[in-house]
């Protein structure tokens, strides 16, 4: 909204039925809560809509966005075995409308809530988290915290190296591969390493670990995240690590 606008939030009840999802595969008939988002700003084309939800997909200009937090809804929702919908227009505003089921449990929301009863939960464990984007940082330490684990947050190399200097107790550090201030991830790490050889890192990159390794900045060995990632993946994969 450039020049300035209503933003409306609404949480409502809905009971979706067959004839209510048929026209959306994701969609499963049941009792939901709505979280309802809606502006009249300058709406979106269809093709935009089409692609909200996709990871690294903007309208920003470079520097403004990640295009990661869209993604990171969509996937909050699908976890939680719910779904979204994009209602929108050009010059018409938008709404946007997150589904997720409510507390009286079906079959299969009994068959997802199992699902995530088998995620690895952490034990009081510290996890440093050296991410820039502000977004994916908030998301993460929300997931770790979700997860049973404390954290420390940083931005820079710089400040990370402060936080392991000061001898804070540290268990796992989970880190961007590129970072701002002329220093890499890898390379952060590398120093790192070499005062603490047991220390444990898992990065985590919006580009494919293939092309991280090979252009040198990550080993074979190295364990990487590829952004956004999902709540149960980051559990095992932290679990593994510490064990």
């Amino acid at each position: 909204m450039p020049d300035g606008g209503t933003l409306k939030i609404e949480c409502t009840n809905a009971r979706l039925s067959d004839s209510d999802t048929a026209d959306d595969p994701e969609a499963i008939p049941g009792d939901y809560v709505v979280l309802t988002v809606s502006d009249d700003g300058v709406g979106m084309t269809a093709e935009i809509r089409t692609q909200a939800f996709e990871p690294f997909f903007t309208t920003k200009d470079v520097g403004e966005g990640s295009g990661l937090g869209l993604s990171m809804v969509y996937g909050f929702a699908r976890q939680s075995g719910g779904h979204t919908a994009i209602h929108s227009e050009p010059g018409k505003g938008t709404t946007v409308r997150l589904y997720l089921p409510r507390g009286a449990l079906t079959a299969e929301r009994e068959d997802i809530v199992r699902q995530h009863d088998d995620i690895p939960q952490g034990n009081g464990e510290t996890i440093l988290v050296v991410e820039d984007d502000p977004d994916v940082c908030k998301l993460a330490v929300g997931m770790l915290h979700s997860l049973g684990y404390r954290t420390i947050a940083t931005s820079y190399a710089v400040e990370a190296k402060a936080v392991l200097t000061a001898e804070r107790p540290v268990d796992l550090l989970l880190v961007d591969v590129i970072l701002p201030g002329g220093v890499s991830g890898p390379a952060f790490v590398r120093n790192a390493l070499a005062d603490n050889p047991k220390l444990k890192v898992v990065f985590m990159s919006g580009y494919p670990a293939d092309s991280g390794r090979r252009n040198g900045l990550l080993h074979s060995d190295q364990v990487l995240l590829n952004k956004p990632f999902e709540r149960d993946l980051l559990a095992r994969t932290l679990r593994d690590m510490l064990q």
